[in-house]
């Protein structure tokens, strides 16, 4: 006798199309954003991108990586632990839509990691530009069956957690500056809530002037000091970018107040040989001081655009701005 079984088909799974088509697939089948496939491998990111989500995610192209060092692909593999703190912070768990994202400077959305990531949606009169904690974003994502794939320049770094004053601090680079926000009494405006922008001048600026020591900094008086440290403030959260798109788009030039009172000249770089977002390879910050003489340094696109703070945004300065 013979008997018939009945066969049964199982529904697909419900992710079954995300694993085909969702944002991971995305990622695996672009060339342009293989590191960042990658990535998503060795950090276990994969499954939560095949999940129904929505998601937006934010993805470096392959340039981007190179920051990890010059074997981009090895760096990726042998440092899992790090990459998998910068992932989480590219992934938005919802839908962000940047055709619909009205105008304006670093609107505030929470991530992935739950940290929190600005994005800017500016025009001015000779173009438009989308940038996440002022890394530019091509406005053309991907569409993805869970979401959207959008393509950065540049690798998304979770330090906003810290404040202007421990980004500095842990920063070796800028040991004479801070020396002078303690000695001045400053550095609580750095640890404070209120957002701020610091040119913070790196320690072959101060050589320069010729201050060698810390304790020549520390000689000088906490009143010598103050006009000193607060000529590098200025009020708001303005990273390279949003410099860019503010300045006149005839003179090229954008005037920020610094808190010492006195204004410094922000000066568009014209773009002769690297190419750019926006046509520009960046800025030079140029400010006078009381003795007659003009103090100017230049910020470079391909080398800094500003690094994001809990308070602000921090940029380092070739030249000591004197008050």
């Amino acid at each position: 006798m013979i008997v018939f079984q009945s066969c049964t088909k199982e529904d697909p799974p419900v992710n079954s199309i995300h694993n085909a088509r969702g944002i991971a697939a995305v990622a695996n089948n672009n060339y342009s954003l293989q590191y960042f496939f990658l990535a998503l491998q060795v950090t276990n990111y994969v499954p939560l991108l095949t999940e129904p989500g929505p998601f937006t995610v934010f993805a470096p192209a392959n340039e981007a990586f190179n920051s990890l060092g010059v074997d981009a692909r090895g760096a990726i593999q042998s440092n899992a632990a790090l990459v998998g703190q910068i992932i989480p912070y590219h992934i938005y768990p919802g839908v962000l839509k940047l055709d619909d994202l009205g105008e304006g400077r670093n609107q505030v959305f929470t991530m992935q990691n739950e940290m929190t990531a600005y994005v800017s949606h500016m025009k001015n009169d000779r173009e438009s530009l989308v940038t996440i904690n002022g890394v530019p974003v091509q406005p053309k994502g991907f569409e993805a069956s869970n979401g959207l794939v959008y393509t950065t320049q540049a690798l998304l770094q979770p330090t906003q957690q810290l404040t202007l004053a421990e980004l500095i601090s842990n920063d070796a680079s800028f040991t004479f500056f801070s020396v002078a926000l303690q000695h001045s009494g400053l550095a609580d405006l750095l640890e404070e809530s209120g957002e701020l922008t610091v040119f913070a001048p790196m320690n072959s600026a101060f050589e320069a002037r010729g201050i060698f020591t810390t304790d020549e900094i520390k000689s000088m008086s906490p009143d010598e000091l103050k006009p000193l440290v607060l000529s590098h403030i200025a009020e708001g959260r303005q990273y390279l970018y949003d410099y860019i798109m503010m300045a006149d788009v005839t003179t090229q030039r954008y005037t920020e107040t610094m808190l010492d009172g006195k204004e410094a000249s922000i000066q568009l770089l014209p773009n002769y040989s690297w190419i750019s977002q926006t046509g520009f390879r960046g800025i030079s910050i140029s400010k006078p001081d009381n003795s007659g003489g003009l103090n100017t340094s230049e910020i470079l696109i391909e080398s800094h655009i500003g690094r994001t703070a809990n308070n602000g945004v921090l940029h380092g300065i070739s030249t000591v701005l004197r008050p």
